[in-house]
C-alpha cells in the first residue's frame, strides 16, 4: 500500500509526504517528494492531510480492560492486546507487580505462549505487539514499596531470576531493582556481565532471541528504591541504565542528599521514565523532567486493569483497588498505578508545554530503543508498519498494525 499526501513523523519531525508497506513493513518512506503526489491506484491511500505518527510503545504496563497481567491467563492477555490497540498503544511490556514465586512463573509462562506474536505479530493484526516481559519486583526497598505487596518482597536472587527468565522464554527484557537492597551489586553484575548472566550464552540467544533486532538484552531498571546518590551513583557504574517512574516511589531532590535523581541526571547513558497523567506527578514537574533529561525521558502508563473501565472495584496482584474519578488507590489509600493511557498523556504532556516533537518521541522510538528493539517505535523502512493517523491536533482516528487497518 501506498500512503500519501501526509504529515508524517519522520526522524523527530513531522514532514510531508507519505510512505510504501510492503509485508507487514515500512517499505520506503517519501517525504517532501514531489512525485508522491503523483502515484494512483486501488492501493493508495490519500491521508489527505491527516498527520501519521509512530504506533505507541508503553514499556511499563499493569494491566487494562479489566485484565490484571499478574493474575491473568494467554486468553486475556490477549484482550488486553486488543484493547491497547485500539487505544493507540501499538507495542507494551506486560509488567509484573512483586508476585509469590508461582505467580512469576505463571505470568512468564504466559509470554512464552505469544512467542509467534512477538515474533511478527502475525497472529492477530488486530492485537498490540507483545515485546516481551517486565518485573517491576520483586527486588525492591519495603521503605519506598507504594502499592507494591511487601510480604513477597525479596532481596536480588540470581537462581531464582535465572528461573523466571527461563520460563518466559528469554523474553525479560526490564528488571526493577532498589540497588541499596542486600547483595543487589552482585545481581547487577551477574545479569549484565559475570559468568551467571542468562543471556550470555550463545546457545540461550540462539534459542530465545527472533533475531538480533528484536533486543540487545535486558535492562535494570532502578525504582521502588531509598537509594542514596552513592548507592545510585555504583548501581549505574555497574550497568543499570533506567530509572521507574521518575519522582515516585524514590527520595526527592535534596541540596545535599541528593538522592537518585541527580545521580541519573548526570550520566547521558542513563534513561529515565515518567507518568504524565497529571495525578502521580505535577505538570511543573514533568516539564523540569524534560530540561533535566533531554531526549532520555520515555512517557510510561504504569497504567492498571481500571484502564478503559468505569469507576469501581478492580485487582492488582491479589490486592483490591478502587478507581474514582481516574484515580486509583488501595484500600489503605495508597496511590497504586494510573488509569490512562500514555496516548492520553502524550496529550498531556503538549498541554503541560511539551512540544509535539518531544511527545512523540518520548512515546513511541525511545521506549523501544530503551528496550533495544528495532522494530517498531518509528516509520523507518524495515520496521513493523504500525502507525496511526491522527488529526491535526494528534487525536486518535485510525489504527494500523503490520500495514492493516485495525476495526474495533
Amino acid at each position: 500500500m501506498f500512503f500519501i499526501n501526509g504529515k508524517i513523523f519522520v526522524n523527530g519531525k513531522f514532514l510531508p509526504g507519505g510512505f510504501h508497506t510492503e509485508d507487514g513493513r515500512f517499505r520506503e518512506i517519501l517525504t517532501e517528494s514531489p512525485e508522491i503526489k503523483t502515484i494512483v491506484g486501488s492501493d493508495v491511500v490519500d491521508l489527505k492531510g491527516a498527520t501519521v505518527i509512530p504506533g505507541l510503545v508503553d514499556i511499563h504496563i499493569h494491566g487494562a480492560a479489566g485484565v490484571d497481567f499478574s493474575d491473568c491467563d494467554g486468553q486475556e492477555l490477549q484482550r488486553m492486546a486488543e484493547y491497547l490497540a485500539s487505544a493507540g498503544v501499538t507495542s507494551f511490556l506486560p509488567t509484573a507487580m512483586t508476585l509469590p514465586k508461582e505467580d512469576y512463573l505463571r505470568a512468564a509462562g504466559n509470554i512464552a505462549a505469544f512467542e509467534d506474536k512477538i515474533a511478527d505479530g502475525s497472529a492477530n493484526r488486530k492485537m498490540a505487539r507483545i515485546l516481551g516481559m517486565r518485573m517491576e519486583g520483586p527486588f525492591l526497598s519495603p521503605e519506598k514499596k507504594g502499592a507494591q505487596n511487601e510480604v513477597f518482597l525479596r532481596k536480588p536472587d540470581l537462581v531464582f531470576f535465572r528461573e523466571i527468565f527461563s520460563q518466559s522464554a528469554g523474553r525479560i527484557r526490564i528488571i526493577d531493582l532498589a540497588p541499596e537492597t542486600k547483595d543487589a551489586d552482585l545481581f547487577i553484575k551477574g545479569v549484565l556481565s559475570g559468568s551467571e548472566n542468562p543471556i550470555n550464552s550463545p546457545e540461550l540467544q540462539k534459542s530465545y532471541f527472533v533475531s538480533p533486532e528484536q533486543s540487545s538484552g535486558l535492562v535494570i531498571s532502578l525504582g521502588h528504591t531509598a537509594a542514596t546518590y552513592e548507592e545510585a551513583k555504583r548501581a549505574f557504574t555497574l550497568g543499570a541504565s533506567h530509572v521507574t517512574h521518575l519522582f515516585n516511589a524514590m527520595n526527592p531532590i535534596h541540596h545535599r542528599k541528593p538522592g537518585i535523581i541527580p545521580a541519573a541526571a548526570e550520566r547521558e547513558n542513563v534513561t529515565t521514565e515518567i507518568i504524565a497523567d497529571g495525578i502521580h506527578v505535577h505538570e511543573s514537574v514533568v516539564k523540569t523532567a524534560f530540561k533535566l533529561f533531554p531526549r532520555r525521558i520515555c512517557l510510561i502508563s504504569d497504567a492498571l486493569s481500571c484502564m478503559g473501565m468505569p469507576d469501581g472495584e478492580y485487582m492488582l496482584s491479589g490486592q483490591k483497588i478502587h478507581k474514582s474519578g481516574g484515580v486509583a488507590r488501595l484500600e489503605n489509600g495508597t496511590l497504586a498505578g494510573a488509569a490512562s493511557s500514555i496516548y492520553e498523556d502524550m496529550l498531556n504532556l503538549m498541554r503541560f508545554g511539551i512540544s509535539p516533537e518531544e511527545a512523540v518521541f518520548a512515546a513511541t522510538e525511545l521506549p523501544a530503543r530503551i528496550i533495544g528493539n528495532q522494530t517498531v517505535g518509528a516509520i523507518e523502512a524495515g520496521r513493523y508498519a504500525d502507525f496511526l493517523i491522527c488529526d491535526e491536533k494528534l487525536n486518535l482516528k485510525e489504527v494500523y498494525v503490520g500495514g492493516e487497518k485495525c476495526r474495533f
